[in-house]
């Protein structure tokens, strides 16, 4: 039986342990980056979403359609936190305006007094 030394002195054996980690971290980097959860969508900040209403209401129906896949992904997160933000920060509704009569006066009328000029 060949010893050790004399199998590796065979080109073949060598050349197939030098490619057998090179084979494996190839495919270790292909794997990972096959992981993503959006492969084609660029990922666009907080602000951005702010601006492009259509773009931010599409990504939410995205986001809430599958959020067990995409709940945790960088443009669901910017994209939520830009609707909270801009929620947060929109004006409140005015009050209705006040009426011209007086309070009292609309108490006197609704007793059918004669209310005061």
């Amino acid at each position: 039986m060949k010893s050790m030394h004399a199998l590796l002195s065979i080109p073949f054996i060598q050349r197939s342990l030098f490619l057998v980690p090179v084979v494996g971290i190839l495919t270790l980097t292909t794997a990972q980056t096959g992981l993503t959860k959006e492969p084609h969508d660029p990922v666009h900040d907080v602000q951005w979403y702010k601006t492009h209403e259509a773009d931010r209401k599409s990504t939410l129906a995205k986001c809430h359609n599958n959020p067990g896949q995409l709940a945790l992904t960088p443009n669901c997160i910017n994209a939520e936190k830009a609707a909270r933000e801009l929620t947060a920060s929109a004006p409140s509704t005015p009050p209705p305006p006040l009426p011209e009569q007086s309070l009292a006066d609309m108490r006197k009328e609704a007793l059918n007094e004669k209310p005061k000029k």
